[in-house]
């Protein structure tokens, strides 16, 4: 006897696609699976995977049957976790509609995916369905990305993942020491990437404060002016902070990294803060995390 629950849960968390040998692990058997394709219930993708019916016809899906289709030791891998979780939005320039996929031996299906072979893949790196499909964990995927997108795309992917929480500079750290370079991963590139979020005082904390960190080494390369960081101004009987200046000059450089997009709040009340700035005599440039650090260099010097 089978439980069509247990059918559901799975289409459910996996995007409404379901794998033969998961249905065969909780003991359905040939024949169950069978009837459950006759009555409409299952339809098949392809050999050994099914979609729920009624289930659309998403991205998502297409994702789940791909690295459903390689197997019980498949894993959703490289920049295709990354645009999964949403912290790489544009397409990488490469294999634009492939699903890459990490597992221990070549597969035999091609029609769009890449397969990325791991003899052995350490059990530490890889994670079951917490976001609905098998994957390598976030800081595996950004370092098997170093070849897939741009120094900034990378860099930009770092901090959207450390400021939504899926990761620490310290795990990312911890992770690059023990995975080794091979071909298309550089440890060394990608570590030239992630040298600006290791000093102590951050490996814990946002990408507020990390990127902060960024443009402060990046103002000291200045060598005629020392910019003050996070000095207050009082206008008026109200408070504004600025996160780096030239108080005597009244010339500030204002950081606006990821969270600074996502509040209409936030976006207001920086305006009316940036005005009465201005309205006081302020000059102000600003850098986001996007920039590199010869364009967050040249932002500076543009109002000295």
């Amino acid at each position: 006897m089978y439980s069509l629950d247990l059918v559901n849960i799975f289409t459910v968390v996996q995007h409404g696609v379901v794998a033969r040998f998961q249905l065969v692990r909780h003991g359905f058997s040939d024949l169950a699976i069978g009837s459950l394709v006759k009555r409409g219930y299952l339809s098949r993708l392809e050999h050994g995977v099914y979609k729920l019916a009624g289930s659309p016809e998403t991205n998502n899906l297409r994702i789940a049957q791909s690295v459903l289709c390689c197997g019980p030791h498949a894993y959703l891998s490289h920049v295709s976790l990354l645009r999964y979780l949403d912290v790489v939005q544009d397409k990488p320039f490469r294999n634009d509609d492939k699903v890459h996929v990490l597992l221990p031996r070549p597969a035999f299906h091609s029609r769009n995916i890449v397969f990325h072979r791991s003899v052995e893949i350490p059990k530490v790196d890889c994670v079951n369905r917490i976001w609905g499909i098998p994957h390598v964990r976030v800081e595996r995927a950004l370092i098997d990305s170093v070849s897939l997108l741009s120094k900034s795309k990378l860099d930009y992917a770092i901090q959207l993942a450390i400021d939504r929480n899926l990761t620490t500079p310290r795990h990312i750290y911890e992770t690059c020491n023990r995975t080794p370079s091979g071909p298309g991963r550089s440890v060394k590139k990608f570590r030239q990437i992630l040298e600006h979020y290791l000093t102590p005082e951050l490996s814990h904390r946002g990408v507020e404060s990390v990127l902060e960190s960024r443009v402060a080494n990046v103002l000291r390369s200045i060598n005629s002016v020392e910019f003050v960081r996070q000095y207050t101004v009082n206008l008026r009987g109200a408070n504004y902070r600025i996160d780096f200046c030239i108080p005597e000059r009244k010339i500030a450089l204002e950081v606006d990294g990821f969270a600074y997009h996502r509040s209409r709040t936030t976006f207001d009340s920086d305006r009316v803060r940036q005005n009465a700035l201005i309205a006081a005599g302020w000059i102000i440039a600003r850098v986001t995390a996007t920039m590199t650090d010869e364009e967050i260099l040249n932002a500076a010097l543009s109002i000295l």
